[in-house]
């Protein structure tokens, strides 16, 4: 599958589609941008024929609280490590979409 990474009001944003319009990640800027970027992705999925735009984030993260002001989240899937030694804390590991290797 094909990736795409396109840039709007100076905003790098990485996503895929497929039968949805997934958002893998979007570089970090304030709400007030995120709401115009956000308007733009929702014109390009429905040009696509996508009628839902799909993003998996990290609970707390500034993407989870901004989608979580927007809609109802569901539930998505529990992610699983393995640590082979404890220099890293695992609870700090935050992640997006274009983390999983099926983005």
């Amino acid at each position: 599958e094909k990736k795409y990474l396109i840039e709007i009001d100076k905003i790098l944003i990485w996503f895929k589609i497929d039968a949805f319009f997934w958002i893998g990640d979007i570089e970090t800027c304030d709400q007030k941008k995120l709401d115009k970027i956000i308007i733009k992705l929702k014109k390009i999925a429905a040009l696509c024929g996508c009628t839902e735009i799909t993003v998996n984030a990290s609970q707390g993260t500034i993407l989870d609280k901004y989608f979580s002001s927007l809609a109802t989240l569901k539930a998505t899937s529990p992610v699983g490590f393995v640590s082979f030694n404890n220099d890293l804390e695992l609870k700090n590991l935050k992640y997006t979409s274009a983390d999983f290797d099926t983005f």
